[in-house]
């Protein structure tokens, strides 16, 4: 089920509250070569550097108002989510345990430990890692945080799009589908 508009409105003053909006830019030679107007959404400008931010803002902010005594989270990442829970934790004033395989990408680490959290590094997989990750949780009594909730993805994805900010009665975006992230053919949507 989707969310309602005043769940999206409840969510994006959750996020505007940690973030600023995305800048969003129509590049001209973009448009010419594209054949259309199309406006990029530089997430790179986040906190974290991805969208995911607003998933993590929401989950946990919804969590700390659910859950009065929780004290802190643990997840498994590779990257992304990691930081958003990083930095949603962060906010909130909760404690936050990340794990990470073996060879995990150096970078995506030291952003994790730069936003505040304590940085696990166990498992020759990711799959690995979320085993041990549960773990952790159960033993320091965390909340365990899978990767991504199917309701904070939906609101996340809702406090993202660009229709506030664009100033277009019609507008263009090139976004990439899940089948597209495997082939990297980007798929063009357009709203009125």
């Amino acid at each position: 089920m989707l969310p309602t508009l005043p769940e999206i409105e409840e969510a994006a003053l959750r996020v505007y509250e940690a973030i600023q909006p995305t800048p969003q830019i129509s590049w001209p030679l973009l448009n010419h070569r594209c054949n259309c107007k199309v406006w990029v959404k530089h997430e790179n400008h986040n906190p974290t550097g991805a969208f995911k931010v607003r998933g993590g803002l929401i989950y946990l902010g919804n969590l700390k108002q659910r859950e009065a005594g929780v004290t802190g989270v643990c997840a498994a990442t590779r990257g992304n989510h990691g930081q958003s829970v990083a930095f949603a934790a962060a906010r909130n004033d909760l404690q936050a345990v990340i794990v990470v395989p073996e060879g995990n990408n150096p970078e995506k680490n030291a952003a994790v430990v730069a936003l505040g959290a304590e940085l696990v590094i166990s498992g020759r997989d990711f799959d690995e890692s979320v085993e041990r990750a549960r773990e952790l949780a159960q033993k320091m009594r965390l909340v365990w945080i899978r990767r991504s909730s199917e309701s904070s993805q939906k609101m996340r994805t809702a406090t993202s799009y660009p229709w506030q900010q664009a100033g277009s009665p019609a507008l263009t975006l090139l976004t990439r589908s899940p089948m597209a992230w495997r082939s990297e053919i980007p798929t063009k949507k357009h709203w009125t």
